[in-house]
């Protein structure tokens, strides 16, 4: 997706953004309100990570009590968050609704709070990232440029600060980063009656970025 080369390393979210989403494309064909289509980006750094609430990371004390344990049966599969294995449509299984955010409002979905395809400890984008997860981190992290971070943001451009070399004490931290590895996209598509949707995830690897999930959305 020539999206994520050219538009998501500059993405900047406004300091009071609920999550870490934006609009990549909204199209209606012809004028056509029943011909359309929509694509909304979720930055999963922006996010707590599913195995930091596993591991008793304090950001996990920002997600609901829900949110939680969703994030834990999804830990609790056994099998490696980083490679790509599990994902919403394995939580599906286990939960009811509310999975998939409908929005980039939506802070009552689980993927749009929760990063499904992070390590432990995560990776956090200061530049995406809703305002008390960045509180809470740049606080363990003891980092004092947080009122940088949001002065930026509240003009909506990035500036020069050390993140990628920042690497925490310790793993219930997460580490900070100016370029997000992993991305999730809804995808809606109506054509008169019939309304689609599907959210795939993409991480940057050493041969870029690759989808790691795509599944249907039946909600």
């Amino acid at each position: 997706m020539d999206w994520l080369d050219t538009r998501a390393p500059s993405v900047v979210l406004p300091p009071d953004a609920p999550v870490p989403g934006a609009l990549v494309l909204e199209e209606r064909f012809d004028g056509s309100p029943e011909l359309w289509m929509r694509v909304l980006a979720f930055d999963q750094a922006g996010m707590v990570a599913a195995g930091a609430v596993q591991s008793g990371s304090p950001l996990a004390l920002l997600l609901s009590t829900e949110h939680r344990a969703h994030a834990l049966w999804l830990t609790d599969l056994g099998q490696p968050i980083a490679l790509g294995t599990t994902g919403l449509i394995d939580l599906a299984l286990g939960a009811q609704g509310g999975l998939f955010p409908a929005d980039v409002h939506d802070a009552q979905a689980f993927g749009a709070r929760v990063a499904t395809h992070l390590d432990r400890g995560g990776a956090l984008c200061p530049w995406t990232a809703p305002l008390a997860i960045l509180e809470q981190a740049f606080t363990l992290l003891g980092r004092g440029d947080l009122s940088a971070v949001l002065g930026a943001r509240a003009t909506g451009k990035r500036i020069d600060l050390a993140f990628d070399a920042f690497e925490p004490e310790s793993a219930l931290v997460p580490r900070l980063v100016s370029q997000s590895p992993v991305w999730s996209f809804r995808i809606d598509v109506r054509v008169g009656r019939t309304h689609q949707a599907w959210w795939a995830t993409y991480k940057h690897g050493a041969g870029g970025w690759q989808v790691v999930q795509r599944v249907f959305i039946d909600e």
